[in-house]
């Protein structure tokens, strides 16, 4: 008499994935009952099956197939696929299968059962494409050349926030998010048209790059925008520390009149020494401010000094105490003062020099006007140790070079500069230039 099998669930048990390298029973749990052509439970006893595997729900070869005998107890039975033979290469999950079951010497059911979604959590070892994933945290280690990407994700979202998406994030609470190490760029990264390399720290570095050598460890360029750009609401927008050289350099591969190796918009602070080859102003023009600017130069003096000046109207007897500012003693020393009286000549002279932050003037009319101005070399604590020199000698390797070579006659080959990549900024190997794909 011929057998009839009711199928009551197909199950796998390879659902979770929890770690890529534990050991994940890779199997499916199979429950059913075995009846005669009237519905009845076969008797109880030991049946021999076949369970096999195909790719169409008629015809075709079976992928795979295993033999086992079963205990049948009022008609049910269960059992694992692939305990006995495991899943070959060509069971990968990836598309529709179907269960052929043949029970002893009997065709096989002429029903095939096809598998539910369940099986096909097989597919998530494999993971070669990814088109969402979310809360991806496993260990992942490759190997591969210098030229072709070891691992690749591409974000073609385009519904609502994920207009512009983010292909990579990395989050970690104590060490990095992200992490990339290699002779030539570490983490590159390349926009069309948004960031290349975006970067967020809500207490500390949104990028951190670090360098044993090269041109530094933190490289941006651009054709058009800026190529690195650095914003924060409540501290440093771009910080850069050295503990030898510059904390931060800019470089103008153009001339002293094309560009500027640094812009700043806004207030500047120096905490330091601060050199130039000369200072200047540049305001809108007084007289035409929509049309013209005005640049004024800047004093110098082999001294850190200080001026200070003003006019005063003497007494009846063509004298007056003129009151400095209450820090000047405590700031300048070594006064130097200049006297000019206004309206007539007058053999002004200085009755008394600084005591108390005030100094007398002597010599003029009743009641005349002069102008008055005293200066100061600085005392104070930072000046006493940082006194600029007058005169230096050069050393090393700049000897023989100069600031500003071209303004000299000689080639800008003579120039004192770091360590400096070439002027188009390609200091990658060809390979590794353009998008990553």
């Amino acid at each position: 008499m011929k057998r009839k099998l009711l199928l009551i669930s197909v199950l796998t048990l390879f659902g979770i994935l929890q770690n890529v390298h534990a050991q994940i029973p890779k199997v499916m749990s199979y429950l059913g009952i075995l009846t005669d052509n009237q519905g009845t439970p076969k008797p109880d006893g030991i049946y021999a099956f076949t369970f096999s595997l195909y790719t169409s729900e008629t015809g075709g070869v079976a992928i795979w197939f295993e033999d086992k005998n079963l205990t049948v107890k009022t008609g049910l039975f269960s059992t694992f696929l692939g305990d006995v033979s495991a899943f070959g290469p060509l069971v990968i999950f990836d598309h529709a299968y179907w269960l052929g079951i043949k029970v002893g010497v009997d065709p096989e059911m002429p029903s095939r059962i096809k598998l539910a979604s369940v099986a096909y959590s097989f597919n998530a070892l494999r993971a070669d494409t990814a088109l969402y994933v979310k809360n991806f945290a496993l260990p992942l280690t490759a190997t591969g050349s210098d030229i072709n990407p070891l691992f690749s994700i591409t974000n073609t979202d385009t519904i609502g926030d994920n207009v512009v998406g983010t292909a990579i994030s990395g989050n970690s609470i104590t060490g990095y998010g992200v992490m990339g190490s290699s002779r030539y760029a570490g983490v590159y990264g390349y926009a069309s048209s948004g960031n290349g390399v975006y970067g967020k720290g809500s207490v500390g570095v949104g990028v951190y790059g670090y360098s044993d050598g090269g041109y530094g460890s933190v490289k941006g360029t651009s054709n058009s925008g800026p190529a690195m750009y650095g914003y924060s609401d409540y501290k440093n927008g771009v910080m850069g520390v050295s503990t030898s050289e510059s904390g931060i350099y800019g470089h103008n591969w153009g001339s002293n009149s094309v560009g500027y190796a640094g812009y700043f918009w806004g207030r500047v602070t120096i905490t330091g020494i601060h050199l130039d080859g000369g200072g200047g102003i540049r305001i809108d023009h007084p007289l035409d401010p929509a049309n013209k600017y005005l640049y004024q130069s800047s004093v110098s003096s082999p001294d850190m000094k200080n001026i200070f000046d003003g006019v005063i109207t003497l007494d009846k007897n063509g004298e007056a105490d003129v009151a400095l500012p209450e820090y000047f003693s405590a700031l300048n020393s070594d006064f130097r003062y200049q006297l000019t009286g206004i309206g007539s000549y007058a053999p002004l002279y200085v009755a008394q020099e600084i005591i108390g932050n005030t100094f007398r003037i002597a010599g003029g009319s009743a009641l005349q006007k002069v102008s008055w101005q005293i200066t100061g070399i600085r005392k104070d604590a930072f000046a006493n140790k940082y006194r600029i020199p007058v005169e230096e000698l050069k050393q090393g390797k700049e000897k023989g070079h100069y600031l500003n070579p071209v303004e000299h006659g000689l080639s800008a080959d003579l120039g004192i500069t770091p360590n400096l990549p070439p002027s188009d900024g390609n200091f990658v190997p060809t390979s590794q230039t353009g998008p990553v794909k």
